[in-house]
């Protein structure tokens, strides 16, 4: 005989935590144990107790942070294999040397595994038969969900507390986003757009330098039109992604021109990884650090509060109340 312990709570299995907040499921009202006859052809799962997995996280697991503080969400945009990964395993690289972007200290991470798996393939030692190299392409589904990486730091002075999520979601996506504006395929990229509070926009030095350098500036054009309608004053960095690419003098001011134009007020900065060369660690640090204090600096939040109130058709003179004005 064995026992299984369950939730009976749909609503608990689907979400993966207790929906009557008890930490410990075991207390939960919903929370049963059965014994079942041993089958030797099927294996019985018992549900994990924890809520947190270290791995990726989801839209769903936000809600481990904004328990406490609203969360500072930023978002990758651009095309696929444009180096949003690769910048991701470079930020996490430097966080384990220095863990400290500008006055803020690295205070914890919940998804520390999903940061070891970005940088595995960068990290030494390796295989002989396989050198260090970028991370793997980001897999691409309609229905999947963007993976959300997050950080937590302490301020020096004043111990307050931030907490950073960045987006890891394939470039596929945000063609798809930039193109099909009301019914994209991928809704992943509409709701990041939606809950970012500010943005990376990356611009592939490589594909301008090679032969579809044309087909690479229309999607810039695009991408960097269709974010200039949704952005609404929030920050935006541009990331020129593998610079050590030379770029023809005519493609670069063209798309210069198009982002001095669609965005006019973002950040600019330059960055390239070589995987097999030694770096200038302190340089690539600052660099990383100066488009992380840009994008993390704190701006005032519109909030657009209903001013019209909605005409009440009726004889309830207690409905019909607006309060008291003194005059």
């Amino acid at each position: 005989m064995a026992i299984v312990s369950q939730c009976t709570d749909e609503d608990c299995v689907k979400l993966g935590e207790c929906t009557l907040g008890n930490r410990d499921r075991t207390q939960c009202k919903n929370w049963k144990r059965e014994e079942q006859e041993d089958d030797p052809e099927q294996t019985v799962e018992t549900p994990s107790s924890a809520p947190w997995h270290s791995d990726a996280l989801s839209g769903n697991d936000l809600n481990l942070l904004s328990v406490h503080r609203r969360p500072h969400l930023v978002a990758l945009i651009g095309p696929h294999n444009a180096g949003k990964s690769t910048l991701l395993a470079a930020t996490h690289l430097s966080m384990l040397r220095t863990p400290a972007i500008g006055e803020w200290d690295f205070a914890g991470s919940l998804t520390l595994l999903g940061w070891a798996k970005i940088i595995n393939k960068m990290q030494y030692p390796r295989d002989s038969d396989c050198p260090p190299g970028f991370p793997a392409h980001t897999p691409i589904s309609a229905d999947r969900v963007p993976g959300l990486l997050h950080y937590c730091f302490r301020h020096q002075e004043s111990g307050k507390l931030r907490d950073v999520v960045f987006t890891d979601a394939p470039g596929e996506w945000f063609k798809q986003w930039a193109i099909h504006h009301d019914d994209t395929p991928y809704p992943g990229a509409t709701w990041i757009a939606d809950h970012a509070d500010s943005f990376l926009f990356f611009v592939d030095s490589a594909e301008l330098a090679g032969s579809e350098a044309g087909t690479a500036r229309l999607l810039i054009e695009s991408l960097s039109g269709r974010l200039a309608q949704i952005r609404n004053g929030r920050p935006v960095a541009i990331v020129w992604s593998k610079c050590d690419n030379e770029i023809p003098d005519e493609i670069r001011t063209q798309v210069s021109e198009i982002l001095d134009r669609e965005l006019p007020d973002a950040f600019r900065s330059e960055f390239a990884i070589n995987a097999t060369e030694e770096l200038d660690q302190q340089a690539l640090q600052q660099r990383l650090n100066s488009i992380l204090e840009f994008l993390n600096t704190p701006t005032e939040q519109t909030i657009d509060f209903q001013t019209e109130f909605p005409a009440v058709e009726t004889g309830d003179r207690f409905l019909c109340y607006r309060g008291a004005h003194n005059g």
